[in-house]
């Protein structure tokens, strides 16, 4: 479920971003949202990663964290 949770919000994050970008003026909010969600998944995912490599097991690092 958390690989599922964050590529849903690195999904929506692109998708609000490019909306807020195709506007034909531009509205910020739309697009920090959508760099805040990206980032945000990316983060965690990042974390997440590192945290199982040292851990030895994601699996053990995933049950940890949720």
């Amino acid at each position: 479920w958390v690989v599922h949770g964050l590529g849903g919000a690195l999904l929506v994050g692109r998708v609000v971003h490019a909306y807020g970008v195709s506007q034909a003026r531009e509205d910020f909010r739309f697009r920090v949202t959508g760099m805040m969600l990206t980032f945000a998944a990316l983060t965690v995912s990042s974390v997440l990663l590192v945290a199982g490599r040292l851990a030895g097991s994601l699996e053990t690092c995933v049950t940890v964290w949720v």
